[in-house]
């Protein structure tokens, strides 16, 4: 989709403002580590009936996150672990996915054009996905960039250039 093309443009931004980075090992590892943890109380709770359901439901959520642990672990190694690092805020760039009817597809380029983030985030969204916008920020700083897709023909065609604002 156009995800991968607009991050593409970030990072040829002058000055390297914004890397691609891998995200952080440590949730996911936590998350896993609890699940395993979850085995090991498994063990020193005793196998009389009245525990059954208690020891059923301990190997269940111990299971549950141990894979989905695991699960995030092969994410993050993959290609989905990458996402738009900026530099000067030493933060990860917040992704928005905007969607919108067919007819403001004018009223989304000028905005985006102009650099008119706030009312763009502001418009109200429609549950089709005529016009899809994809805005990367930055939570510590002003720093903004967008980019609206068109959906013709079962893919996503961009509408306008990426617009940054620093």
């Amino acid at each position: 989709m156009s995800k991968t093309d607009i991050c593409k443009a970030l990072y040829a931004l002058p000055g390297e403002v914004v890397v691609p980075r891998r995200k952080s090992f440590l949730k996911p590892v936590m998350i896993m580590l609890v699940g395993v943890l979850f085995f090991v109380v498994n063990t020193f709770i005793p196998g009389a009936t009245e525990y059954i359901n208690l020891k059923s439901a301990i190997v269940l959520f111990g299971a549950v996150l141990a894979l989905v642990g695991l699960a995030l672990i092969v994410l993050r190694m993959g290609e989905g672990g990458v996402a738009p690092y900026h530099t000067k805020d030493c933060c990860f760039l917040k992704e928005h996915v905007l969607k919108f009817d067919k007819h403001k597809n004018t009223q989304i380029t000028e905005l985006i054009n102009k650099g008119d983030f706030e009312t763009l985030m502001n418009l109200p969204k429609d549950d089709v996905s005529a016009i899809t916008v994809v805005v990367y920020s930055s939570p510590k700083s002003e720093f903004c960039a967008a980019q609206a897709f068109d959906y013709f023909e079962f893919e996503l065609h961009p509408m306008c250039e990426v617009k940054v604002r620093y």
